[in-house]
């Protein structure tokens, strides 16, 4: 038998009036139980007839296409019209003017608690300027908005707030932010060089680690990712320079030495390899090009 849907489980798994997708039918076009076996052996069986089974692959997908239709009625709210929101499941990050904020906040808190759900406080936050107006970074402001509407479920972020891992905020705050993702990715370029093969390992740096802070390079300003990414580039080359114990590879990094009136053979091939080093595959090199030049 084939549950009915109401207009309200339609719009909390973000379904059209037409039904459901195919895809689903054979995972909730039917009844399904749940079986509990407890420590003593004996069993029990539970109808699960609302919301995402536990375990479903389908789930966060479900999840998220229920609430963002209650998210987008809320946020197109004229008077919400400065507030960004980004939500991953139950985390939230609010950002724009304190008045509005808090106002979402609310907004956001009773109209959740209506269909059975809560902001995870831990990583749900508001950021706004206004903080930074006080001495305190609005420690007393933000006390007194808890003291006067205790449900505020979100917690205060001073500097900034992370979103999907890119940082917005003050310089300061996203300069840390790069700094401390920068630190994981040199930390762990020691560990590729138990490969003794030389080609593996060059493959390991060039598209595994060489690439991992890509992804900040798009979503952060270049302002704050240069002086960061120019740190990456400088720890590879030593990295590589390192497991080919050829030391001088690394004493001159950025742009290849100039060509001066005495240069060296050695510093010639040097200047040589490092250019090849950083140019594309498609032209020839050796691919691992600059995360500065990005």
């Amino acid at each position: 038998r084939r549950p009915q849907w109401s207009s309200f489980e339609r719009l909390r798994f973000g379904l059209h009036q037409g039904g459901r997708p195919h895809a689903l039918d054979p995972y909730y076009g039917l009844d399904a139980h749940l079986t509990f076996v407890g420590r003593d052996g004996s069993s029990y069986r539970l109808a699960s007839s609302t919301g995402v089974q536990q375990g479903d692959v389908w789930g966060p997908t479900l999840f998220c296409s229920g609430i963002h239709p209650l998210l987008k009625a809320i946020l197109n709210d004229s008077d919400l019209a400065d507030v960004l929101a980004c939500l991953f499941s139950d985390n939230m990050q609010l950002f724009g003017p304190l008045s509005q904020t808090l106002k979402a906040a609310d907004l956001l808190r009773q109209t959740f608690g209506e269909v059975g759900l809560r902001f995870n406080p831990a990583d749900s936050k508001v950021f706004s300027r206004a903080f930074a107006c006080h001495e305190d970074g609005g420690a007393a402001l933000w006390q007194s908005i808890q003291d006067r509407y205790p449900a505020t479920p979100l917690e205060r972020a001073t500097e900034g707030i992370k979103i999907v891992g890119t940082p917005i905020g003050t310089d300061d705050f996203c300069t840390g932010v790069l700094e401390k993702r920068l630190a994981k990715i040199v930390e762990d370029l020691p560990k590729i060089a138990v490969v003794q093969d030389g080609l593996i390992y060059f493959q390991l740096l060039r598209s595994c680690l060489n690439v991992r802070f890509h992804y900040n390079l798009r979503c952060a300003a270049p302002r704050l990712t240069s002086l960061v990414a120019g740190k990456l580039d400088e720890a590879i080359i030593m990295e590589l320079s390192s497991y080919l114990q050829v030391p001088s590879l690394g004493q001159s990094f950025g742009d290849p030495p100039d060509i001066i009136a005495g240069t060296s053979p050695e510093l010639l091939q040097l200047r040589d390899a490092l250019i090849q080093l950083r140019l594309p595959i498609r032209e020839g090199g050796g691919g691992l090009t600059s995360v500065k030049a990005v």
